[in-house]
């Protein structure tokens, strides 16, 4: 059972006491396991699910994947389940069926892109569970529940509906529970339920980026298995996310993912056997080892690894003294103190790759900037102050993306290379216009065509293009040659025109982590008191929409348009956003 972004206080805070009294007492009472899960950054859903099923580490690159996912090909859990003739049901997020598409003996998907629905898209997942809990005609059964986090991104942890939702998924928890402790009494094995999340939720009520809130995630392994007496409940132990799919491989008798680099969460094997936990233990340890080899030339002198072979050095005296029928206590103390030795190896081989997949060729990838630069650059090409300022610009915005803390603020840094480029266009445009220049008696038009190029580039085209493109500029006659008062007024007052407009844009929405809880003018516009300058504001926007876009249309498409606009107000007004001016003796419409 995942819950998108199921934050740990939500759980194990006075938030889970409060909300989750049912999650809450079987922990107390010893029925299940705690964990703090922490999820490594991109904190987005695809490459989540990807660190559960796979132990690996998802890179940046699946932040955009996250919006089309592609089919799973890399080894994992849900695989090996089905290899092995697991029958594997699923309900919830899409983003599961594109993973994992021929999978599933059943499913059903829910799209995660109406983020202000947080009602139907988990009782689309609900509305199956009584049906499918009567059938024993499966061995696996995955729900992922996107409402708590919808809610989040419409209104914040803080909002009342958190509460609300942690209550529902509390007595669907329960509802589970029960179910399968009535069906172990007929069955041979026990069942296990795994509560996580897939990711947190900042303080702001979005995900993405490494704060705690946002990383630090809870999982709950509950099961009549684990043998612990109430009053024996631990704080939650601090674990890494990809630790799951060892976990879950290890329970369902299935091979441990090749590229894990998890260990899994031993606590859920210490009612076992002796023999049985240093077996399992040694499983993980050879799939760690194995890894490391693949991955690490010098893995012989890495610390690990030197571990590892005294594990199992260890562990081999203790299956010779077992064989031997040794002295009880001698092969108790021995088997502990392999035991405790595999433990640490497994924790300094994680550790061990999951610094190395952090790490990223660095050389390689500065060598590919410079020739990609050096191919886009024309030989003929006359190098200006404002060319060295927009490659400098882009240069630094690469380096920039040296690391996550710097990503998180990238707005920061776009906000910094408007400003400076607005300013040294407008210092171009008035020495061009007011100076002159013998070379160019007419620069007015072509600082002007330049501002366009470079205006076209901050909405989202790529800057080798448009660098191009204002060498294009310089080299063919501009169209506005001809316009000289107009477009003078143009070129010296657009450049302090942008420079406002961004401004404004930094005051209107505080984003990021460092300051997304300080008041801005998104803040001030959505609070109850300024409704009303919200809606004056929603209305001019799309009367301005319909009025830069419509001398281009058909008569046709001008209504379609100006329903479609009308439409968006409206839906709005009806969610409660906006005010209805055509609502009268406060009768609200139909919505």
């Amino acid at each position: 059972m995942l819950i998108d972004a199921l934050r740990d206080d939500f759980v194990f805070g006075s938030k889970g006491v409060k909300f989750m009294p049912y999650t809450t007492s079987l922990v107390e009472q010893g029925a299940a396991h705690s964990f703090v899960a922490e999820a490594k950054p991109p904190t987005v859903t695809m490459p989540r699910i990807k660190a559960l099923m796979t132990g690996s580490l998802p890179g940046f690159v699946d932040v955009v994947r996250n919006l089309n996912s592609p089919a799973l090909l890399e080894d994992n859990v849900v695989t090996q389940a089905k290899a092995a003739g697991k029958r594997i049901i699923f309900y919830g997020d899409e983003t599961w069926v594109k993973l994992f598409p021929k999978h599933f003996v059943e499913y059903d998907g829910t799209t995660s892109f109406f983020v202000s629905d947080y009602t139907e898209v988990d009782n689309n997942v609900t509305r199956h569970l009584d049906k499918v809990l009567k059938r024993g005609d499966w061995d696996v059964l995955i729900l992922h529940y996107l409402g708590l986090d919808h809610i989040g991104h419409i209104s914040g942890p803080s909002s009342p509906l958190i509460g609300r939702k942690l209550s529902e998924m509390d007595s669907i928890l329960m509802r589970i529970h029960t179910s399968l402790l009535s069906e172990e009494r007929e069955a041979l094995s026990p069942s296990l339920l795994v509560l996580c999340g897939d990711h947190g939720m900042s303080e702001s009520g979005g995900h993405g980026a490494s704060s705690l809130e946002e990383v630090n995630t809870a999982l709950l392994l509950a099961s009549s298995a684990f043998e612990r007496k109430p009053g024996e409940a631990r704080p939650p132990e601090r674990v890494q996310q990809t630790d799951l799919a060892a976990t879950l491989a290890v329970g369902l008798g299935l091979p441990i993912p090749q590229h894990s680099v998890g260990r899994f969460l031993f606590p859920v094997v210490q009612g076992r056997a002796l023999r049985e936990q240093l077996r399992l233990l040694h499983l993980n340890a050879v799939q760690l080892s194995r890894l490391l080899q693949v991955r690490v030339p010098g893995y012989k002198k890495e610390h690990g690894f030197e571990h590892f072979k005294i594990s199992e050095r260890l562990h081999g005296n203790w299956v010779r003294l077992y064989l031997e029928e040794n002295n009880a206590e001698i092969l108790l103390n021995m088997g502990a103190k392999a035991r405790k030795q595999y433990l640490y190896t497994l924790k300094a081989l994680s550790q061990a790759l999951s610094s190395q997949e952090a790490q990223y060729d660095m050389y390689s990838m500065v060598v590919g900037t410079v020739v990609v630069l050096e191919n886009r650059a024309p030989s003929h090409w006359k190098w200006s102050e404002l060319d060295f300022l927009v490659l400098a610009g882009t240069a630094g915005h690469v380096l920039s993306l040296g690391a996550s803390s710097f990503i998180e603020e990238e707005h920061q840094t776009w906000y910094f290379l408007v400003s400076t480029l607005c300013l040294a266009l407008s210092h171009e445009s008035y020495r061009s216009c007011f100076l002159g220049d013998d070379e160019e008696p007419e620069h007015c038009p072509r600082v002007a065509g330049e501002f366009a190029g470079a205006a076209s580039a901050l909405q989202g085209r790529s800057v080798s293009c448009d660098v191009l493109e204002l060498d294009r500029a310089r080299q063919s006659p501009s169209p506005l040659d001809g316009l000289r008062g107009r477009e003078k007024c143009m070129a010296l007052a657009g450049p302090w025109l942008v420079l406002g407009c961004c401004r404004l844009l930094r005051s209107l929405n505080q984003t990021g982590v460092q300051w997304a809880h300080r008041p801005d003018l998104g803040h001030w516009l959505t609070s109850s008191d300024h409704q009303a300058e919200l809606s004056v504001l929603a209305a001019l926007s799309l009367l301005a929409i319909f009025a830069l876009v419509q001398s281009r249309c058909s008569s046709v498409a001008k209504g379609a348009l100006a329903l479609g606009l009308l439409g968006v107000y409206c839906y709005r007004a009806a969610t409660g956003h906006v005010l209805s001016p055509w609502q009268q003796d406060n009768k609200d419409v139909s919505r």
